[in-house]
């Protein structure tokens, strides 16, 4: 119950009056970075593909479709993990004055001054220093039959929570460090919640709203490990 009572409420302070500006603003610039990623990515996709198709044997030319369906299936990837992360770095800046808000905690006088940035940017590099050993074993893995998928989803799910809870952990001065055992001693719920935006990451325009809906909903979770 935790979990969905977190997500709908999160969702439901998206656009409330103080949070409104720092949710609408990242999620204009994210929508115009999805649009260039996604007409310029297919396009250059499309005729790589043609190009590489038309070189084939022709005793290879019955695979046209399972080519295209393979090379469709890695644009998806490929698109969705380039956004994620360039709308992660667009977003960090403003996801740290939405914690700030919700954590009720004294707002920086300038979020954009560069030795605040540079702040936000270094915190960014942390996680990732976390994420990319982790996700090179994970994609290993994912080649196992089976077991591979399901671990692959767990990682996904849980390396979400981690990245959008870290911003109610900056703000409380916490290190990052710390972070992940702080989320296990509800690994349940943290998984839970984790899965859900993993689903809607997978849905076009839903999936803009994910950097300051799951920093909301990340930061509803952290204060409920902190009680």
């Amino acid at each position: 119950m935790h979990s969905l009572s977190t997500l709908g409420q999160s969702f439901s302070l998206l656009f409330s009056s103080r949070l409104r500006r720092w949710v609408l603003i990242p999620q204009l610039a994210n929508l115009l970075l999805y649009i260039i990623l996604a007409f310029s990515g297919w396009n250059l996709v499309a005729d790589y593909l043609a190009q590489w198709l038309s070189d084939l044997p022709q005793w290879l030319s019955l695979l046209d479709e399972v080519l295209t369906a393979l090379a469709t299936l890695l644009l998806l990837i490929v698109f969705q993990f380039t956004f994620l992360l360039t709308a992660n770095l667009i977003a960090a800046p403003f996801n740290s004055v939405i914690a700030e808000i919700l954590l009720d905690h004294q707002l920086t006088a300038n979020p954009f001054s560069w030795s605040q940035l540079k702040l936000v940017f270094s915190r960014e590099l942390s996680k990732l220093g976390y994420i990319l050993p982790r996700a090179i074993l994970i994609l290993l893995l994912s080649f196992i039959p089976l077991v591979g998928p399901i671990l692959a989803a767990f990682w996904g799910a849980w390396i979400l929570m981690v990245n959008y809870s870290d911003y109610a952990q900056e703000v409380a001065g916490r290190p990052f460090k710390d972070l992940p055992k702080k989320l296990a001693q509800g690994k349940i719920s943290t998984l839970l919640i984790g899965f859900c935006f993993s689903v809607v990451l997978m849905v076009p325009l839903l999936n803009l709203l994910i950097p300051a809906w799951a920093t909301i909903a990340g930061c509803k979770h952290w204060q409920a490990l902190e009680k």
